[in-house]
C-alpha cells in the first residue's frame, strides 16, 4: 500500500511505487522475469506461475545447487538464464528492504551460448545499480557461490556467531577451509572446475 521503501548502502531512503500482483492471470506481459524464492519453493513458483514464464525470458540469480535445472525442466530450454549476485538485502519489515552491500554480478545463458537476451537483461540490472557482468559459464559461477555459503553458512550456524567470527580463529578458519575443500572436490566431480581455498 505504501510501496516499497528502500534502505541504500550509502546510508539513503527512497519509496518506490511497485504494482503487486499475487495471481498469475492478472500479471502483465512480461519481457523477462527474475525468480528469487527459496530454492525449497522453486518449482511450486514455477508450476503456479508458468502462464507468465513461458513466453519469457527466466532468469535465476539464487543461492544453491538445482534452481536453473528445474527452470529448464519446466520450461523452454532456450529462454533460462542463471548466475549469481554478492548484493545483500535484508528485509526489516513486510515493505522496508534495507540493502546491504554490494558485490560482484553474473549472468549468463544456462544451455546455450548468449545473446541478445542475456545482454540487454544484463544491461538493465546494471542501469538500475547492479553491475552485471555477462558470464560464457553460469555453472561455474552459481558452484562459486555455492563454495563461499558453504565456508559460512552452515559452520556460523551451528556455532552460533555472526558472519565472519570463525575466521578470527585457527579452528574456525580450518573448520571452514575444510568444508570448501570438501565442496569443491564434489563440483570437480561434476565437471565443473573451481580450485581449493
Amino acid at each position: 500500500d505504501d510501496g516499497l521503501r528502500l534502505g541504500r548502502p550509502d546510508g539513503s531512503r527512497a519509496t518506490v511505487g511497485v504494482d503487486v500482483v499475487t495471481d498469475p492471470a492478472s500479471a502483465p506481459d512480461c519481457d523477462a522475469v527474475l525468480v528469487f524464492v527459496k530454492s525449497t519453493d522453486t518449482a511450486d513458483a514455477i508450476e503456479e506461475w508458468r502462464p507468465v514464464l513461458t513466453d519469457a525470458t527466466v532468469a535465476t540469480l539464487q543461492n544453491g545447487l538445482g534452481n536453473a535445472a528445474a527452470l529448464v525442466a519446466a520450461l523452454p530450454e532456450d529462454g533460462v538464464l542463471a548466475g549469481t549476485t554478492s548484493h545483500g538485502a535484508v528485509v526489516e519489515e513486510p515493505g522496508v528492504v534495507r540493502h546491504a552491500g554490494t558485490g560482484n554480478t553474473r549472468l549468463g545463458r544456462w544451455d546455450g551460448p548468449n545473446d541478445a537476451p542475456v545482454e540487454r537483461l544484463a544491461a538493465t540490472l546494471s542501469s538500475a545499480g547492479i553491475d552485471t557482468a555477462v558470464v560464457a559459464d553460469p555453472r561455474t559461477a552459481v558452484w562459486r557461490k555455492v563454495l563461499v555459503n558453504v565456508g559460512i553458512n552452515a559452520a556460523t550456524a551451528l556455532a552460533r556467531v555472526e558472519n565472519g567470527a570463525l575466521v578470527e580463529r585457527e579452528s574456525g578458519e580450518r573448520l571452514l577451509r575444510r568444508a570448501v575443500s570438501e565442496a569443491a572436490r564434489v563440483a570437480r566431480a561434476e565437471g565443473v572446475a573451481v580450485d581449493d581455498p
